[in-house]
C-alpha cells in the first residue's frame, strides 16, 4: 500500500496541466515577449558553446537548434498581435508554440546564413546539406534505425562530431545574431497595417511605415 506521501506524489503527477494562455496580446507585452525570446536564444547559444568546449557535441547541437527556434519566436509573436479573429488567433498561437522546424524551412535558414558567411564551412566537412540536416531529437533521444535492425543514440551518431558541432553552433549564432527584437512601436504599426488583413500590400505598407520611422522591419 502506498504511503500518504506516495499517494500525494502520485496525485500531483496526474493533476491536469495548467492551461496555456491563448488570448490576445497588446503591442507592449508582445514587444517584451519578443525581447525575452531573443535573450533566451542568446543564452542557449552561450550554453551550446560551453557544451562544445566540454566535448558534449550532441547536446550542443540540440541547444543550437533550440536557439534558432527561440529566435524565430521573436518574430512570430507579432502574428498574435494582429490576429483579430478566433481562428486566426488560434493558428498564431500554434505557430508560436510549435517547436518543430520542418527540414525544408530549417535548411533554407541555414543555407541563407552559410551563403552570407562562407568562411564558416570547410570543404573537407562535406556537403552542408548532409552535415547540418540534424534536429534536436538526434542530440537527445535513443531510437531505432529506419530499417528496425539496430538502435541509434546521440553518442553513437554525434559523439565525435567536434568540427560539425562547432560549425553548427557558429551558424546558429549568426542566425540568432541577425535577429532584432521588435519594439512596441513596431508592434503598433504591425497591428495598424495588418490587423484587418495580412496581405502582400498590407505587409508592404507596414515595411514602408517602419522605414519612415527609422525602424528595422
Amino acid at each position: 500500500m502506498e504511503t500518504p506521501e506516495g499517494l500525494q506524489q502520485h496525485q500531483s503527477m496526474n493533476q491536469p496541466r495548467t492551461p496555456l494562455y491563448r488570448g490576445s496580446l497588446s503591442p507592449k507585452l508582445a514587444a517584451e515577449v519578443s525581447a525575452a525570446a531573443l535573450r533566451n536564444a542568446h543564452r542557449l547559444i552561450e550554453d551550446a558553446r560551453v557544451l562544445v568546449s566540454a566535448c558534449r557535441y550532441p547536446t550542443a547541437i540540440t541547444l543550437a537548434v533550440l536557439a534558432i527556434e527561440e529566435a524565430t519566436k521573436a518574430e512570430l509573436v507579432r502574428l498574435i498581435v494582429s490576429a483579430t479573429k478566433p481562428k486566426v488567433l488560434k493558428e498564431a498561437w500554434q505557430a508560436f508554440r510549435n517547436h518543430a522546424i520542418r527540414q525544408s524551412d530549417f535548411m533554407r535558414e541555414v543555407l541563407s546564413v552559410v551563403s552570407a558567411n562562407p568562411e564558416l564551412v570547410k570543404p573537407d566537412l562535406g556537403p552542408i546539406e548532409e552535415m547540418l540536416t540534424v534536429f534536436k531529437e538526434l542530440g537527445l533521444y535513443v531510437d531505432l534505425t529506419p530499417n528496425g535492425e539496430d538502435y541509434d543514440e546521440p553518442a553513437r551518431r554525434l559523439g565525435n562530431a567536434a568540427e560539425h558541432a562547432k560549425v553548427f553552433v557558429d551558424i546558429a549564432a549568426r542566425f540568432v545574431g541577425g535577429k532584432t527584437a521588435a519594439s512596441v512601436r513596431a508592434m503598433e504599426l504591425w497591428l495598424e497595417h495588418l490587423g484587418s488583413a495580412q496581405t502582400a500590400g498590407a505587409l508592404a505598407r507596414w515595411k514602408a511605415a517602419m522605414e519612415a520611422e527609422g525602424l528595422k522591419s
